[in-house]
């Protein structure tokens, strides 16, 4: 799990890229947690992706 570039130094195009990574790697933990109810992340790193994901959609609402 790669915590991305800084908020400050993150361009739209690396915004786009880092929010189809996010999405695909929520979505993955989600299937883990939730379908085969076999997690390999703790909550705090989950919420940590969740997190990262929500500051790049508040900065670049174009790309939601």
């Amino acid at each position: 799990m790669s915590q991305g570039a800084p908020m400050k130094h993150l361009t739209s195009v690396r915004a786009k890229e880092e929010l189809a990574r996010l999405a695909d790697e929520l979505a993955h933990h989600d299937r883990l947690y939730y379908v085969e109810n076999a997690p390999v992340i703790s909550d705090g790193e989950y919420d940590a992706l969740s997190v990262r994901n929500r500051e790049i959609e508040e900065r670049f609402p174009e790309l939601v």
